[in-house]
């Protein structure tokens, strides 16, 4: 083997070896931000849990849906949907 095909091989071995570590450093990257992204969802989600308000539209949803799942022309999505936008509603009027 020639200096020149040692030197082509040492280049391509050297292009692979980057590469590799270049694939293997954004697989790294993109898996920190993701565990960043699902901690900040986590804590924004145990918030929104924890506060009057949310607690306050959910009972609406419940007690909307439970009063049109007798109701058999509204159905109980349409119920709980018009029972949460009255909850809301009393949030955002107090």
């Amino acid at each position: 083997m020639s200096i020149e095909e040692k030197i082509k091989a040492a280049q391509l071995t050297l292009s692979e070896v980057s590469e590799k570590a270049m694939s293997q450093a954004k697989e790294a990257l993109v898996s920190d931000t993701a565990k960043e992204l699902g901690n900040a969802a986590k804590e924004t989600a145990v918030s929104a849990l924890k506060s009057d308000e949310l607690k306050q539209v959910a009972a609406g949803a419940i007690a909307g849906g439970a009063a049109a799942s007798v109701i058999p022309v509204i159905g109980t999505g349409v119920g709980a949907a018009a029972g949460a936008i009255m909850g809301a509603y009393k949030v955002a009027t107090k």
